[in-house]
């Protein structure tokens, strides 16, 4: 019904009259309900041609692809309110929304709507050419090539910068296929690399500079204003990532073990980041091709057949192991932005793109209970404030990767007659987190506790079996003791565990040998993520 939900009753009594004694004189908007109405159109255009070639002889066998696509996306949203609406009669209200109002219970603004409402447009066009040929010489050799042009309208004022050439080239070897070869154990065997490039599009930047409109006036003057929202680049460029992959191919006699062992390592190239300007040009950051990272990792994958007779078992095992690191970055960083790089994106060359960071750790105070730490000096302090603001990447703590570096599972498969039997165990290794402790300014204010409050130092020599700080009394809180300490390498643990990732246990009544009336009936139970097996850290 009109004008009955809180957020509308409570918009109209902020916007009306009232005299010296508070009461209702008037209305600047009008009782009644107010009308959201939204459009969004979004169109989508695709062209894509190809032209395909394959033709084989003898021992030899060539595939050819040529083709090109042009893709266009456009989207158009409009959005606005109608204010004192009446659904029976389509009657509403028209309101000056330039001129401030005085607002209950205080202040002065202007009718100011929910965000989200105005006029928005996108448009994205894209155009590709790609090729892709592979020729294999006497069934043993086999090379391959690939390359694409791809464009976009979101980079480049000339036609020249708005495309990227990207490539790729690798070769296969089958040495179980050359007559020196003669393995019985190891009846199959082949070796492959690959070399190219692959490209990203960043659409947060532009080559151009692009702003918005807001849709309520200045507060300071009452006038329409404009927000910068990219500054023109016409320098950008598309990323680039190069990638080395080198692989083996293995299958052991009556295919007892099969798998693959593969080694890989990339470089990010004209990677999106910050460079620092002078600030006299207007802005001192500025968004562009200005980063590079580089990463290396290895991923195996093998299956077993254990046994394979009228019980069945099968372990399909993966492994893989990946390190990265930031080899360039000229945006402007803090240590204490390392504190929070866990979560947000703060590159440190020499550094993993998500990395756990602390303060250094000193102890409890055998006095009173309070947490130490070490400042420039290396000298033992409670300067909470200095502590946690220093200019000084030194006095921070690089504990370990916050993603795991090694990461993988075993999986088992057993069937007999109808009965099928999955297990899927999990495993991460080699990465850390930060456990939440007791913040004593959130469990005074806000009544938030952690079971860490029960391990609090409480009395001398209590710092010799805990590192919880001392509670202290209300007048003395302090923000930047509770900060130093959860912030500390006290509190940094390793996220290393095993875990039992899925069960599934399934009957199939078509191998049961009786007549059904359905051509297949199964059923099943599935259990997920029941839970851990081993963890690294003893915080639960």
């Amino acid at each position: 019904a009109a004008g009955e939900s809180f957020y509308t009753r409570n918009f109209i009594n902020m916007y009306s009259v009232t005299d010296a004694n508070g009461k209702v004189t008037g209305y600047n908007i009008n009782p009644g309900s107010i009308l959201s109405v939204a459009d969004n159109l979004i169109e989508a255009n695709n062209f894509r041609g190809q032209l395909s070639y394959t033709n084989s002889w003898q021992r030899n066998a060539v595939s050819v692809i040529l083709g090109a696509e042009v893709r266009e996306s456009s989207g158009a949203s409009n959005g606005h309110y109608y204010y004192g609406y009446n659904a029976s009669t389509g009657v509403f209200q028209n309101i000056n929304s330039v001129a401030a109002f005085t607002v209950n219970p205080y202040g002065y603004s202007a009718v100011i709507p929910s965000s989200g409402f105005s006029l928005n447009g996108t448009l994205d066009r894209f155009r590709s050419y790609f090729e892709n040929a592979a020729y294999t010489y006497n069934r043993k050799y086999t090379i391959t090539f690939s390359s694409r042009i791809d464009a976009s309208n979101y980079f480049g004022v000339q036609t020249n910068q708005k495309k990227v050439p990207l490539w790729s080239a690798g070769g296969k070897w089958d040495i179980d296929k050359e007559k020196f070869y003669h393995s019985n154990w190891l009846p199959g065997l082949k070796l492959r690399v690959t070399y190219g490039y692959s490209g990203n599009l960043d659409k947060s930047v532009t080559a151009v500079t692009t702003f918005r409109y807001i849709d309520f006036p200045s507060s300071l003057t009452n006038l329409p204003f404009a927000q910068l929202s990219n500054l023109g680049n016409p320098d950008l460029r598309w990323e680039k990532i190069g990638i080395f992959n080198f692989g083996i191919d293995f299958e052991i006699k009556n295919k007892i073990l099969q798998g693959s062992i593969e080694y890989y390592h990339k470089s990010g190239k004209d990677l999106m980041g910050d460079k620092i300007l002078d600030p006299t040009t207007g802005i001192d950051q500025l968004r562009g091709n200005f980063s590079s990272m580089s990463g290396e990792g290895a991923d195996i994958k093998l299956t077993s057949q254990n046994i394979n007779r009228e019980f069945k078992w099968t372990t399909i095992t993966l492994f893989s192991w990946n390190t990265d690191k930031i080899t360039r970055y000229n945006g402007r960083i803090y240590p204490s932005d390392l504190i929070s790089s866990d979560k947000n994106l703060y590159p440190k060359v020499g550094r993993p793109l998500f990395g756990i960071y602390s303060y250094r750790w000193a102890g409890l105070d055998p006095a009173n209970g309070d947490p130490r730490g070490y400042d420039a000096q290396k000298q033992i302090s409670s300067d909470y404030y200095t502590l946690i603001n220093s200019d000084s990447f030194d006095e921070l703590v690089y504990n370990g990767p916050a993603r795991p570096q090694v990461f993988g599972s075993v999986i088992n498969h057993f069937g007999y007659k109808g009965f099928t039997l999955s297990l899927s165990i999990v495993y991460k290794f080699r990465y850390y987190f930060r456990a939440k402790s007791i913040d004593y300014n959130s469990l005074y204010f806000y009544l938030n506790g952690n079971r860490d409050f029960a391990n609090r130092w409480q009395a001398p020599g209590d710092e010799l079996h805990t590192d919880v700080p001392s509670m202290p009394a209300i007048a003395n809180l302090d923000p930047s003791r509770d900060y130093f300490y959860n912030y500390s390498t006290v509190t940094v643990q390793k996220g290393d565990n095993i875990r039992i990732q899925d069960v599934n246990f399934s009957y199939d009544f078509s191998k049961s040998g009786r007549a059904l009336p359905v051509a297949s009936l199964q059923c099943f139970l599935n259990l997920s993520n029941p839970g851990l097996i081993w963890r690294a850290n003893k915080k639960g």
